[in-house]
């Protein structure tokens, strides 16, 4: 907000509490004057919460910006909602993209548990697999559907699907469970012991976070996450941030407080040089961010005739691809 003023900008801020209650959001709407007056709405956190704020911002027309929630039916036909936090289909498209880039269709396998869930998500790379092919004839990524429910995956064999000609590519879009992550990685590198070929290992974002996880297995085998944020530490711009910071707060800041600054500067900048209809040209002012990129598009209910379809969202579909290199995740090539 300082940084905004010292350039000219000339916002009134009103920081509110929603206390993580639907019941305090819906107090929210109903009597807060400041709210009801806005020109634009940042936050809150809990997607039950975005829903309600997402339902007032389309009724009256507010432009909202929900900078958490990575749930694409937060709200419907409503032009006034933006998803910044991209979809899961945004991070299987990306990780679609990075694969295709720099292997061939035949070194890629797609891996999942026998749950509904996990094998509905191969559609996704497999439609995008489409997209990018252009119509042309190319192979479908291999699909490896695991039946064994024991902890250490006794009874799966890694080998047959080993590449003998190149690097094997898994691509694991699971999340839920650690404990399977690390078994499978495990199983993975016990099975390379005889094998020449390197693998590259493809997961999700949370993985990160993942404190069970013998990282000397990211670092052999070359684990690729996609991930929504990426905090470059030798970016002069994040050490001058953090050193204000700490100057501020006594404590280095977190990755939510870098979050936090870089969506504030920008939405702030969108209305200081286009005033509250900014969001109509967002989706041609793409923006580097100090913890991200901002590649905003509008998302149409009916994709095929978005000339006259109405729109959904509008969503930040850009999404870094990270490798786990030298014992820490790292912007892959």
């Amino acid at each position: 907000m300082e940084k905004l003023e010292n350039e000219g900008a000339r916002i009134n801020f009103n920081v509110v509490d929603s206390r993580g209650s639907e019941q305090q959001v819906q107090n929210l709407i109903n009597t807060n004057g400041d709210l009801q007056q806005a020109d634009l709405i940042i936050g809150p956190y809990r997607s039950s919460n975005a829903r309600l704020l997402a339902d007032f911002a389309k009724r009256e027309q507010i432009f909202m910006v929900s900078p958490y929630s990575a749930n694409p039916f937060v709200t419907k036909e409503n032009p006034y909602y933006l998803q910044l936090n991209p979809s899961l289909n945004a991070h299987c498209e990306s990780i679609t993209q990075h694969v295709m880039q720099n292997y061939r269709p035949e070194q890629d396998i797609l891996v999942a548990r026998k749950r509904v869930d996990e094998i509905e998500r191969f559609q996704l790379f497999q439609q995008e697999r489409i997209r990018l092919s252009q119509g042309l004839d190319t192979l479908a990524f291999q699909e490896l559907i695991i039946r064994d429910e024991s902890p250490e995956l006794i009874d799966l064999d890694i080998l047959p699907y080993l590449n003998a000609e190149g690097p094997t590519v898994f691509i694991v879009p699971s999340y839920n469970d650690p404990n399977f992550i690390y078994s499978f990685l495990r199983k993975v590198r016990t099975g390379m012991i005889d094998f020449t070929e390197d693998v590259v290992i493809y997961g999700m974002p949370i993985w990160k976070q993942y404190e069970n996880i013998d990282y000397d297995l990211y670092e052999d085998l070359n684990v690729h996450i996609s991930s929504a944020t990426y905090i470059d530490e030798y970016n002069p711009d994040i050490q001058q941030f953090r050193r204000e910071f700490f100057d501020l707060y006594g404590q280095l800041p977190s990755e939510e407080a870098l979050m936090g600054f870089g969506t504030t500067l920008y939405f702030g900048r969108q209305l200081k040089e286009k005033g509250k209809s900014f969001y109509q040209q967002i989706d041609t002012n793409d923006a580097n961010l100090i913890h991200t990129q901002y590649r905003i598009r509008r998302v149409f209910k009916d994709p095929e005739q978005f000339n006259t379809s109405a729109i959904e969202r509008y969503e930040n579909n850009f999404v870094h691809i990270l490798e786990f290199l030298d014992y820490y995740f790292q912007l892959a090539d």
